[in-house]
């Protein structure tokens, strides 16, 4: 009879602590769903191509196990990125609604305007512009034999006369490279690819020049993409202003 009582008290004391140990798994359970965590939305309807701002945006509250999917929480990562969806009041948002302005359009300053033209790869240093690099347009008039000639004028000097070329746009930067029919132009497998066993990509010519550029240089570039009278080159341009070139040149001549 004593050892039947030991055991009940045995076995009593084993479902009191699998009740509790479950009680409290139920629980921590029921306060992952329930218990609510701050996240963001926005106040008011909100375009694609629209930058956020701090006024745009509000908090609300979320149950916190939504805080494992790909949304925003804070005002804070989301101002000054760019909408490329419709967003609405009270909505989740995931970070592929929202990203940073060169992810949506090529440059991070919203004054600039983004275009594309047409380029010859032997007017455009072999075809080697890249991404990142700065560049110089200039433009040609042509012959009736389709060649370019001189002609008056140019964007420095408007009253110069017999010169060859006219500087359009100086210095600006280029954002994208393409070929003919929009695929990827002048990309380069890595080495570090290459010893990992991934083949050489097939690379495409450029004829596809994609700037990043004032309003004003944009009309002008467009002009002179539908323009048959002239030829357009591209060159890369000088990492120091000529001007520097000039005043360092003199300081070396006048120290010797």
């Amino acid at each position: 009879m004593k050892k039947q009582r030991i055991w009940l008290l045995v076995v009593g004391a084993l479902s009191l602590l699998a009740a509790g140990g479950g009680g409290l798994y139920a629980y921590r359970f029921y306060d992952a769903l329930v218990t609510t965590a701050t996240a963001v939305t926005v106040a008011a309807p909100v375009p694609p191509y629209t930058v956020l701002t701090e006024a745009m945006l509000v908090e609300r509250d979320v149950p916190r196990g939504i805080l494992e999917e790909p949304i925003y929480r804070t005002a804070e990562e989301l101002v000054g990125r760019v909408t490329t969806t419709n967003l609405s009041p009270d909505q989740l948002i995931y970070r592929h609604q929202v990203v940073a302005p060169p992810a949506f359009r090529y440059t991070d300053d919203p004054a600039l305007e983004v275009v594309s033209f047409g380029v010859d790869p032997e007017r455009a240093v072999g075809g080697q512009v890249q991404i990142g690099h700065k560049v110089n347009v200039y433009r040609a008039k042509k012959t009736s034999g389709g060649t370019a000639t001189p002609h008056a004028g140019t964007a420095t000097d408007p009253d110069a006369e017999d010169v060859g070329a006219e500087l359009l746009a100086q210095a600006i930067a280029v954002v994208d490279v393409r070929a003919r029919q929009g695929e990827p132009a002048n990309r380069v497998t890595a080495p570090s690819q290459i010893e990992q066993g991934a083949r050489p990509e097939t690379t495409k010519p450029l004829q596809i020049l994609t700037v990043a550029v004032d309003p004003e240089t944009a009309r002008e570039l467009v002009d002179l993409a539908v323009d048959g009278e002239y030829e357009i080159w591209v060159s890369l341009s000088p990492l120091v202003e000529p001007e520097t070139q000039v005043e360092g040149e003199g300081a070396s001549d006048g120290q010797q």
